[in-house]
């Protein structure tokens, strides 16, 4: 699955991070917005996912090699600095590290459904949390998680992507797509091994506060990660905006796409 791209290129860059267990296309419903809206949009294959490279060992993909990956993205579009890092899941996570790990890399970021780092850490400590992030667990066995999402052409992760899906008249083709890109040689572990190098792999230790103007944009439904988790978050981020979706899960982007994206531009176009 190739990157999503639209927008003139030397216009304004928005670069679009997919999660876990995606591909670029969840983004094809704010591709087309925002270059309308005179951006330059990228959606670039994570690491390890679809046919992107897939380095071997779970110390390769570490936060900040996958930050790095980010960088390159901005640096092969001509830009020096992107107007905005946006990111969903995984992609959240990597966004929420882009200003600690490559300062002046962009003007501002996106968090769709992706706890700060400290906040999850935070609410380990719970009971509730704990429970919801079982699979983050899970995925540390090896072999195992990747027999069982492989079982019967990935039945588990095609039903998930089918609740995200719902409603979408091109869903089974889309289906078909992912189930593509799952078997290509290798991305499952690469998929798992974030989780894995999240858990055992240190990267080197960023400042804590950023200044970074971010918007953490979260839909209340998620069935894994809590609306707690974007509560008190100042002491980790200076400049940050919040808005929740009630009627939104996991996939905000996906189940409220017009409020998602006029949020985003009403953001990009502030001035304080």
């Amino acid at each position: 699955m190739p990157a999503l791209e639209a927008g003139p290129r030397g216009a304004p860059l928005v670069v679009l991070l997919h999660g876990f267990p995606d591909l670029p296309l969840t983004w094809r419903r704010q591709v087309g917005p925002l270059a309308a809206a005179g951006f330059r949009v990228v959606a670039p294959e994570l690491r390890g996912y679809g046919s992107s490279p897939k380095p071997a060992g779970i110390g390769s993909y570490r936060i900040d090699l996958l930050v790095g990956d980010v960088a390159a993205v901005v640096r092969a579009e001509g830009a020096r600095t992107a107007a905005a890092v946006v990111g969903h899941d995984w992609g959240g996570a990597i966004a929420w590290n882009v200003p600690r790990y490559a300062p002046g890399l962009a003007e501002r970021i996106v968090i769709l459904n992706s706890p700060h780092p400290k906040a999850l850490l935070r609410d380990f400590q719970t009971l509730r949390q704990l429970r919801r992030s079982w699979y983050m667990f899970f995925f540390q066995l090896p072999a195992l998680p990747e027999a069982l999402l492989r079982r019967d052409g990935y039945a588990g992760l095609s039903r998930l992507l089918a609740r995200a899906l719902r409603g979408d008249p091109g869903r089974a083709a889309l289906i078909a797509q992912y189930r593509q890109a799952w078997s290509e040689p290798g991305a499952m572990t690469a998929a798992l091994n974030y989780y894995r190098a999240a858990f055992r792999c240190r990267a080197p230790r960023p400042p804590g506060k950023f200044d970074l103007p971010a918007l953490l944009i979260w839909g209340e439904k998620d069935p894994h990660l809590g609306v707690r988790l974007t509560e008190g978050l100042d002491a980790w981020v200076h400049d940050l905006r919040i808005e929740r979706i009630p009627d939104a899960g996991h996939w905000v982007h996906l189940d409220s796409p017009d409020r998602v994206n006029d949020r985003i531009l009403r953001f990009l176009r502030t001035n304080d």
